[in-house]
């Protein structure tokens, strides 16, 4: 049984370099394009860490961002409850500058 029971959507955030957009039609590339899960998972993780037994209890299908919070789950001791979704049920994209950021969800 659990101690923390975490419920909602666990992101993967996509976050866009700050560089100007390349122009329709061109390619850009940069360094590097960093991944890490948001929403509920934040909080899951934030628990496990601390040593509390937790469960995650999030929507999921069987896409490639599924798969990668089962390995962050597994990886945190983590204890996943999966609602069944579609396939990669929640992704943003998390643009920022030095001050904010904004976010395009899905």
């Amino acid at each position: 049984m659990s101690e923390l029971l975490v419920a909602g959507m666990a992101y993967l955030d996509v976050f866009v370099p700050h560089v100007a957009p390349p122009a329709a039609g061109e390619e850009l590339f940069v360094d590097a394009i960093r991944l890490g899960f948001g929403g509920a998972a934040n909080s899951a993780s934030v628990g496990a860490a601390a040593g509390i037994q937790t469960t995650l209890c999030v929507p999921m299908g069987r896409g490639i961002a599924d798969h990668a919070l089962t390995q962050l789950a597994a990886r945190l001791g983590i204890t996943l409850a999966a609602l069944p979704a579609s396939d990669d049920p929640a992704i943003s994209l998390v643009v920022s500058d030095a001050r904010e950021r904004a976010f395009v969800s899905a």
